[in-house]
């Protein structure tokens, strides 16, 4: 994945991985910033339960507002890779 561009998200490397996917820090080649793009398998997308928990965590990230918690910018559940 590293060089490749999803929408307007330029990957430059992989930060992490865990249980739901894999996270990338990322160029916003729009905005000129770099910001973390976390992309499921395609097997966790087809999944409803998955697919839900990953809405669910979305949603509950983009509620909160402080220094050290991730702020949800943008969210797209087609970018399954």
């Amino acid at each position: 994945m590293i060089g490749k561009t999803l929408s307007h998200y330029r990957i430059v490397n992989k930060l992490g991985e865990e249980g739901m996917g894999v996270a990338y820090s990322t160029e916003d080649t729009m905005l000129h910033l770099f910001v973390a793009l976390k992309i499921l398998p395609a097997e966790k997308v087809a999944d409803p339960d998955c697919n839900r928990h990953f809405v669910l965590d979305a949603q509950a990230a983009s509620s909160l507002n402080h220094p050290h918690i991730v702020t949800i910018a943008e969210f797209h559940p087609s970018f399954g890779a």
